[in-house]
């Protein structure tokens, strides 16, 4: 780092707000660089004082390993969006300390691809004995061979959410992300943000759509059909499943969870794609309706809500207009439908890529039932990097056939 940074704000050695012990804590540090007066750098994140580099955990020169270059306005705002009491104006989200409350809730496997079916609903059984009449668990059919299907339902407020995962065997984060979310919304329901959300929101989740899948690790289901590709013909049990829960839900917002190839990148760092989020086209000409806008705006929550983590790692899937997908299907019927890709990330940093998506979704659902989102740019949208696959070279050389 050079001399010429100014200290404008230091969080990082604040014990008892964000954590105690030797554990990696989130912090925040702004520096202002006095050679470019329109330029900030701005680091928040896991701190470790213990691995500090060798240097005095206390000189901020030393306490971070990466840095983010942003304007004083984009500084400014994720400094109130994250730290209590700093900053001007509205309540603060907290979004960095979010996984701080998180943690203690996940149950599911610290490798998602070990969560098999059977442990998925005892799991499941595990959250709703915690108060059962606050829980609805609804059978809605069967797997090819047999596996129960099951939707978890949260909440009562007005805005109605559909999320479900792995509809691809072979994509497993995000049952462990939906798991961890349940059992926080559920058991510490009496939580600020848990209440918030339960009182704007009714969620329906389905973990684990295609569990023959999941058993044999397979983007296919029992058939070996791919059931995202099944929304028109309806020929898979799951894909019947997934259409008649929208069609009695009528969600406002859908979420399509699901992992890309760890080996994507985004194209403006070059680093890989950890986090990669599309709104599903509504049409061949891609169309700008007013759910296409509304997306786009949920887009831009879930992206601000793990930029702090990171950073350089969050792109824009992109992907030709697909008839047969149930993306497209479900933006076409009027609600506001997100892509959420988890991607590549180390297996030993900290925070997880489990734990990077529990804070995105769950900050994203704050945003819904507060109404947050709705003062959100979704120009930010068609800005954001765009994530290439792994057989691309530049930006340039993108192709519009991500695999969804």
């Amino acid at each position: 780092m050079d001399d010429s940074l100014e200290v404008i704000l230091n969080k990082s050695s604040v014990s008892g707000l964000f954590g105690c012990g030797h554990r990696p804590r989130p912090a925040i540090l702004l520096l202002k660089v006095d050679r470019q007066p329109d330029v900030f750098l701005l680091r928040i994140g896991p701190f470790d004082p213990m691995s500090a580099m060798g240097r005095d955990q206390d000189n901020p020169r030393y306490s971070f390993s990466s840095w983010a270059s942003y304007s004083e306005t984009r500084a400014s705002g994720y400094i109130e969006d994250s730290i209590p009491g700093v900053g001007t104006g509205h309540q603060p989200r907290n979004v960095f300390i979010m996984w701080e409350r998180l943690e203690p809730y996940a149950i599911a496997p610290l490798d998602p691809s070990l969560l098999k079916h059977a442990e998925l609903v005892q799991l499941i059984k595990q959250v709703q004995a915690d108060g059962p009449d606050l829980l609805n668990i609804v059978h809605l059919g069967d797997s090819v061979e047999g596996r129960a299907i099951h939707r978890i339902d949260f909440g009562g407020g007005p805005k109605k959410v559909l999320l479900w995962s792995q509809m691809h065997g072979d994509e497993p984060t995000h049952t462990a992300v939906l798991l961890n979310l349940i059992n926080y919304l559920h058991r510490a329901r009496r939580e600020v943000l848990a209440e918030s959300i339960r009182a704007g929101c009714t969620i329906q989740m389905i973990p684990m759509l295609n569990p023959d899948g999941a058993e044999q690790g397979t983007r296919q289901n029992a058939q070996g059909l791919d059931i995202n590709r099944d929304a028109r013909q309806l020929e898979t049990p799951e894909g019947r499943i997934l259409k008649r829960a929208v069609d009695s839900f009528q969600p406002e917002f859908a979420f399509n969870l699901h992992n890309q190839n760890p080996r994507n990148s985004i194209s403006t760092t070059g680093q890989p794609a950890a986090v990669s989020l599309m709104v599903p086209p509504v049409d061949p000409e891609g169309s700008q309706t007013e759910q296409i806008r509304t997306a786009k705006k949920v887009v831009i929550s879930f992206m601000r809500a793990v930029d702090c983590y990171c950073h350089a790692c969050i792109g824009r899937y992109t992907a030709d207009y697909m008839h047969e997908a149930f993306g497209e299907t479900i933006q076409q019927q009027g609600a506001a439908t997100v892509l959420v890709e988890a991607g590549g990330w180390p297996a030993d940093r900290t925070p997880s890529l489990v734990a990077i998506h529990s804070v995105g979704l769950l900050a994203t659902l704050e945003s819904l039932a507060t109404d947050a989102y709705v003062r959100l740019d979704p120009a930010g949208y068609d800005s954001m990097p765009m994530t290439i696959p792994h057989d691309s070279k530049t930006s340039n050389e993108l192709g519009e056939t991500h695999a969804q």
